[in-house]
């Protein structure tokens, strides 16, 4: 449903942020099923997480609003 999605963006951002504060490069935690690792490398911000169809998805991005909008995407 749309609140879960909103609600699991959200918590996901959330991690990032805490990963920030912590000045931590790795950040590895779960979301229903759904294994989900962030990592900053280079200025990049890079996610990983097993897709639904047993799929390992990596995307990398430069900033935190296109994580957000990234996020957005795998839940639907």
């Amino acid at each position: 449903s749309k609140m879960n999605k909103e609600r699991a963006v959200k918590y996901i951002i959330s991690k990032y942020d805490t990963m920030k504060k912590c000045n931590d490069d790795v950040i590895e935690f779960d979301v229903g099923k759904t294994a989900i690792k962030i990592s900053e490398e280079n200025d990049e911000i890079w996610i990983k997480y097993i897709s639904m169809h047993g799929v390992e998805i990596n995307y990398g991005c430069s900033n935190i609003s296109q994580l957000e909008d990234y996020v957005k995407t795998i839940f639907v």
